[in-house]
């Protein structure tokens, strides 16, 4: 029996490699044919592809040659090795019509990234390129960054869990330097370091197109933090910024965090979970929202948040107009600081979305939001990690309060 025809096909179980031979072939054969209604390719298989399925990489690489109908193309869990990255480089140099591609969790190596770094130079479609571990060492990485200075039509570069030292953010922020395409960096649980933020934030100077960067990495210091914080009193675009799992927030670094929030800035999310930001920090970031008014989300997830920090938080809320989204979960929030959050909801007029997962936060703390939820009519959604079934600590009769107020269409109406 024909499979039915779709827009979008994954390969994301874990079949006999024959049976995954097969099913590749087919879709090779509507890729080979120009298929119009296949337009995304999902490839993800648990465990390292075998032979046959390497030599249908090879097969769908000539495919993406000459189709005219594929946008989007996700390789996962180790089926591309370098010479597969290598083919579909050299099809990414005619290909006219693929916009993202995926190879995260493969082993393209540095030959791959050199022949994607070749690509690069040449392709005018493709807009988003994620390469998370893949062992691309740094001639890989300094090749990649040097094909970007000339191709305005990425948009989206994700780098994750690789070894980005010094030299290979040198090489990205000079790219970031001159690149007028980018608008999206992600570099997630790399060995970024003081040398490398600093680099980074000297970027970020000058860019004019970056709007979105995600640094998660455990080695950058109180000096890398506060360069970065700096650059933002100059740039003029970057919207999004999530700094994570780092020590960067020292007190030092809080204030120049605070200091530009408190001011003109284009930032509106912001991204501090796993930082060591402290009382002080909450503190300083608090004051600074009582008189921000572009930030619509935070995070501060896991930043071992309790009843001091959150006090200085509701006191924020209390007199902010703009943030949409505050993420606490994972900290130390009990029924007391609870209690002083949803006190302040009572006036809050604009959180929409607030997320107190993972906190000790029982029955008594829960019933002081459905009282804050009878006068408050913008929040929306509440995540105290009770509400669908994940634990006995709050009881049923608070939590289909809670569910029932949050879902009255009277409150959404006011």
């Amino acid at each position: 029996t024909q499979r039915p025809l779709t827009t979008s096909y994954s390969i994301c179980s874990k079949p006999h490699t024959m049976a995954m031979y097969s099913v590749l072939q087919e879709q090779i054969a509507r890729m080979r044919r120009n298929d119009p209604t296949l337009k995304e390719l999902t490839i993800r298989r648990p465990g390292p592809a075998e032979k046959p399925v390497q030599e249908c990489v090879h097969e769908l690489a000539l495919a993406l040659r000459a189709n005219t109908v594929l946008e989007k193309l996700f390789f996962g869990n180790d089926q591309i090795d370098s010479a597969g990255a290598v083919m579909l480089a050299e099809a990414l140099e005619v290909n006219t019509t693929l916009v993202e591609l995926d190879l995260g969790r493969n082993s393209i190596g540095t030959a791959g990234a050199l022949a994607l770094a070749g690509a690069l130079r040449v392709n005018r479609t493709l807009q988003k390129l994620k390469l998370s571990a893949n062992a691309i060492e740094l001639v890989g990485i300094v090749a990649l960054a040097d094909a970007l200075k000339a191709n305005t039509t990425l948009t989206t570069l994700h780098f994750m869990s690789g070894a980005l030292g010094c030299e290979e953010m040198t090489a990205l922020a000079a790219m970031l330097k001159v690149n007028t395409g980018l608008i999206k960096l992600c570099l997630v649980g790399n060995t970024v370091d003081d040398a490398g933020a600093n680099a980074l934030a000297d970027a970020l100077v000058v860019n004019r197109t970056l709007t979105s960067l995600k640094l998660i990495s455990k080695h950058i210091g109180t000096e890398g933090g506060v360069a970065l914080f700096h650059a933002l009193k100059t740039n003029t675009t970057l919207s999004e910024l999530r700094l994570e799992n780092s020590d960067t927030i020292s007190s030092t670094g809080t204030m120049v965090l605070a200091e530009v929030l408190a001011g003109p800035t284009a930032l509106t999310r912001l991204g501090l979970s796993s930082s060591k930001v402290g009382t002080e920090g909450i503190a300083l970031i608090a004051d600074a929202l009582a008189l921000n008014t572009s930030l619509t989300e935070l995070d501060l997830s896991t930043s071992d948040i309790g009843t001091a920090e959150a006090a200085a938080l509701a006191g924020a809320l209390r007199t902010n107009a703009t943030l949409l989204s505050l993420d606490l979960s994972y900290n130390v929030i009990d029924n007391a600081a609870a209690a002083v959050l949803a006190d302040a909801l009572k006036t809050n007029t604009a959180l929409n979305t607030l997320d107190l997962l993972g906190n000790p936060i029982t029955t008594e703390g829960a019933a002081a939001f459905v009282e804050a939820l009878r006068e408050n009519v913008a929040l929306t959604r509440l995540d105290l990690g009770t509400l669908f079934g994940e634990a006995d600590d709050i009881s049923e009769e608070i939590r289909a309060a809670l569910t029932t107020l949050l879902k009255d269409p009277a409150r959404a109406a006011a």
